[in-house]
C-alpha cells in the first residue's frame, strides 16, 4: 500500500480555476466587443457619414433623414451574426425579457429595440458559458460543485424541453446549410448555420445521454 494521502495539502490553483470561470468572462467581452461591432457598422458616427456621402442618396441639412443603400435586402452585420450564433441558447430566456417589453414600450427606435435586445441576451451569457464550461470540468474530473440537484421527474423535464428546442434548430440549420449550398451563398450565413449546428447538435448529445442515465437509475429502482 501507498502512503496515506496527505490531508493537510492545500488545494492548488489549477483545482480551484476551471473552465467554469474562464469561459463566462472571456465571452462575456467578446459579446460586448462584437455588440459595439454591430452598432458601429448599423448606426455610423457623424464623422464617417461625412466622410463617405456618395453612399446617402438622401441627407437633409438637419441629419434627421439618412438613407443607407447597404442596409438594403443585405445580411445584418458580421458582429451581430457571430455575436448570435456564439450565444444562441441565451436567446430562448432573452424572448421571455423582450416580448413583455416590446408590448409595453411599442415606440422605441431602432436604436432603443436593438439595445433592448443586446441588452437582453447579454444578461444570460455568463450564465450560458459557466454551464458550458461547468461540462467541460466535469468531463475532464475536475469534479466541479454541484449547485442543485434535482429529482429524476424535472431531469426527464427539463432533458424534453432541450429535445423539443434543440431537434428543430438542428433540422432548421441543416435547412440553412442546404439552401445556402444550393443558391451558391454558403459564407454569406456561415456564422448562423455553424452556431446552430454546434448548439443544437450539442444540446441533442448531451439531452440522450442524460435521458438514457435516466432512464437506466429508473431501472435499477
Amino acid at each position: 500500500m501507498g502512503p496515506p494521502p496527505n490531508k493537510g495539502r492545500g488545494v492548488s490553483a489549477s483545482d480551484r480555476l476551471g473552465w467554469r470561470h474562464f469561459l463566462p468572462i472571456v465571452q462575456t467581452l467578446l459579446f460586448c466587443a462584437l455588440v459595439w461591432w454591430d452598432f458601429r457598422e448599423r448606426y455610423p458616427s457623424r464623422a464617417i457619414l461625412c466622410e463617405r456621402p456618395a453612399e446617402f442618396v438622401l441627407v437633409q441639412d438637419g441629419g434627421v433623414v439618412k438613407f443607407d443603400p447597404r442596409y438594403i435586402d443585405g445580411p445584418p452585420p458580421r458582429g451581430f451574426t457571430i455575436a448570435l450564433a456564439l450565444n444562441l441558447p441565451a436567446v430562448v430566456p432573452a424572448l421571455l425579457v423582450l416580448l413583455p417589453a416590446s408590448m409595453l414600450e411599442r415606440d422605441l427606435s431602432s436604436f432603443a429595440s436593438d439595445l433592448l435586445a443586446v441588452a437582453s441576451i447579454g444578461i444570460f451569457v455568463p450564465f450560458i458559458w459557466y454551464g458550458v464550461g461547468w461540462w467541460i470540468d466535469d468531463r475532464r474530473r475536475r469534479c466541479p460543485p454541484k449547485l442543485f440537484t434535482l429529482s429524476n421527474l424535472w431531469q426527464g423535464i427539463l432533458v424534453t424541453i432541450a429535445l423539443l428546442l434543440s431537434v428543430p434548430t438542428l433540422i432548421l440549420g441543416l435547412t440553412l446549410l442546404i439552401s445556402a449550398l444550393a443558391h451558391g451563398e454558403v459564407w454569406r450565413y456561415a456564422e448562423i448555420v455553424v452556431g446552430t449546428l454546434g448548439w443544437s447538435g450539442w444540446l441533442s448529445w448531451i439531452s440522450l445521454g442524460q435521458a438514457k442515465k435516466i432512464r437506466r437509475l429508473a431501472g435499477t429502482l
